[in-house]
């Protein structure tokens, strides 16, 4: 270990052990003098940040290599990212019950807190995570998800996320995920991984563009304004959406902007650092991980929908992931799959006035794989054939 990745961790350690004792004291006096809380979560608490304690300075002074240490690097991982956002929450919130600050100052400095953990996290804790599955699976299952609910962590405890649209922004996630995008940047490059492109590619047809522009369109139009639950009624029952409302806007904003980066970006770049046999043969196997890997995801929505309308949502989230990752290949440039995503999902909830899929019948089962055939075929289209060669453009960039 370098000399400076050695004081980046030493200065973590003690940031964070600073952090915690502020708030184990703040959290001691509330129950002593103003009796908010019990004695018996007080202790709870004190018990679990010792041993947080003791796993960070294991972490942080062990010799970083052997099985021991990948151990401690996927704990730390999770612990770190749950329990620093706790400690910096109560640093927050006693800073507003003394001061009594207005939201205007209050918000930047909830930002900037959250800078803070998103760099510290991504400087410090994830590169010491080796294994290509290990940190796919840190992505999608601890660190997205902690990300996303930073921000009501932080500021709901002091009434800032039920208010105007700074509350829209932080109880939909958006902030939490641009958060996530921010830290993205500075673990990247420790990653030795690529960031998504922005700029298309130059030597791509703008007529095979235009095509599979027109069918993610056409497919966003009937997600939208399409009516019709059975096929004799698909001609007639079309209707403008009823639900307008910003915060379904923001909802959408922050799954295109958030699922894009993450699985056409960020794991798109993880998957091409495997063995060339095993990831990508071909532009179109790298799209159809993509995608499988995309609809897998989409089962933690059991939570809070039935299994009939989340297994209809993953063969729909298989479909899209690969349509936006030969978008993604074809055009070189991430903004086209960020675009179709959230204009999908926004005009889905805004037909519905809702972010959860309902028990779908007979006829949405068949327009669901209808759809998704359609995708693979568009897929195909860009990612094969005279096409394909674009597409590894994009491919080659990232490695």
């Amino acid at each position: 270990m370098d000399k400076q990745a050695r004081q980046y961790r030493r200065w973590t350690m003690w940031t964070v052990l600073l952090a915690a004792l502020i708030s184990m004291g703040w959290r001691a006096w509330a129950v002593l003098q103003l009796h908010r809380g019990k004695m018996s979560q007080l202790i709870l608490q004190l018990v679990i940040f010792a041993v947080f304690t003791v796993f960070l300075y294991l972490f942080l002074y062990h010799s970083g290599h052997g099985r021991w240490h990948s151990v401690l690097a996927y704990a730390m991982s999770i612990v770190f990212l749950n329990l620093t956002s706790i400690l910096l929450a109560d640093l927050l919130t006693m800073l507003h019950n003394s001061t009594h600050l207005p939201a205007l100052i209050m918000a930047p400095l909830g930002i900037l807190l959250m800078v803070g953990i998103a760099i510290l996290f991504a400087k410090v804790v994830l590169p010491e995570i080796k294994s290509t599955l290990g940190r796919t699976l840190m992505l999608l299952f601890v660190v997205f998800s902690a990300f996303g609910l930073y921000p009501t962590m932080f500021w709901s405890p002091m009434g800032l996320a039920k208010h105007g649209i700074l509350g829209d922004v932080i109880d939909t996630n958006l902030m939490g995920i641009l958060m996530f995008v921010l830290a993205s940047f500075v673990l990247a490059p420790l990653w030795h991984i690529k960031l998504p492109r922005w700029r298309f590619n130059k030597n791509l047809r703008w007529s095979i563009l235009l095509i599979a522009v027109v069918v993610g369109t056409a497919y966003v139009i009937f997600n939208g304004f399409s009516t019709a639950d059975q096929w004799q009624t698909l001609l007639t029952h079309w209707a403008v959406p009823h639900y307008p409302k910003l915060n379904l806007f923001y909802q959408a904003l922050e799954a295109g902007i958030g699922e894009e980066w993450l699985h056409r970006g960020l794991i798109i770049s993880l998957l091409l650092t495997l063995p060339q046999h095993w990831a990508h043969r071909s532009p179109f196997t790298l799209a159809l991980i993509s995608g499988a890997i995309f609809g897998l995801w989409h089962i933690t929505n059991l939570v809070v929908q039935n299994v009939p309308a989340t297994v209809n949502q993953m063969i729909s989230a298989f479909g899209g992931g690969l349509f936006m990752a030969a978008l993604y290949f074809y055009s070189g440039s991430i903004s086209l799959a960020i675009l179709m995503h959230t204009m999908t999902d926004l005009m889905g909830f805004f037909a519905t006035g809702t972010v959860i899929s309902t028990t779908p019948n007979l006829y949405q089962w068949e327009i669901t794989i209808i759809t998704t055939l359609i995708f693979v075929a568009a897929a195909a289209l860009l990612t094969m054939g005279k096409q394909r060669a674009v597409a590894q453009q994009t491919l080659d960039s990232l490695t």
